[in-house]
């Protein structure tokens, strides 16, 4: 029973993260081809290429993460987008205090420290989506439960 249950969950888990990388890899190409154009095409500084560029790919993922990733649908879209909202708001903010770190501290190439700043933040922010920006209703929590243990 206990065995079902952990199977169960891990199954889940596994799909939804494998979902959350393939959105996360294309989000990060959307960001990482408009933040280089910005920057090689149009000669955009970097930070105010990465604020664009940052933007953009988060109305991507919301919907992608919301509708595919985590299959989160239509209801309580304000509540989902108010959580979204407040994670990628500490995410920008994040992000551009460690890449502006990277840039004018450390004087590393903007290429290599987007890729880090994007790695760091790739880490922990699964769960939090997963856990509480997307959590699908209690009900449905308890018939996966219910189901898993039959």
């Amino acid at each position: 029973m206990i065995t079902r249950l952990v199977n169960r969950a891990r199954k889940t888990l596994g799909i939804n993260f494998v979902r959350y990388l393939i959105v996360g890899f294309s989000s990060f190409g959307l960001d990482f081809l408009i933040f280089n154009t910005l920057i090689f095409v149009f000669s955009v500084a970097p930070l105010s290429a990465n604020v664009i560029s940052l933007l953009l790919s988060l109305v991507f993922n919301f919907l992608a993460s919301n509708y595919w990733t985590f299959k989160a649908g239509g209801k309580k879209k304000k509540q989902k987008l108010f959580r979204y909202v407040s994670i990628a708001s500490f995410n920008y903010v994040t992000n551009n205090a460690i890449l502006g770190f990277l840039l004018y501290v450390v004087f590393l190439n903007p290429v290599p420290a987007k890729i880090v700043v994007t790695g760091l933040q790739v880490s922990w922010t699964f769960l939090v989506y997963k856990l509480w920006v997307f959590k699908t209703p209690e009900k449905q929590d308890a018939e996966a439960i219910q189901d898993a243990l039959i």
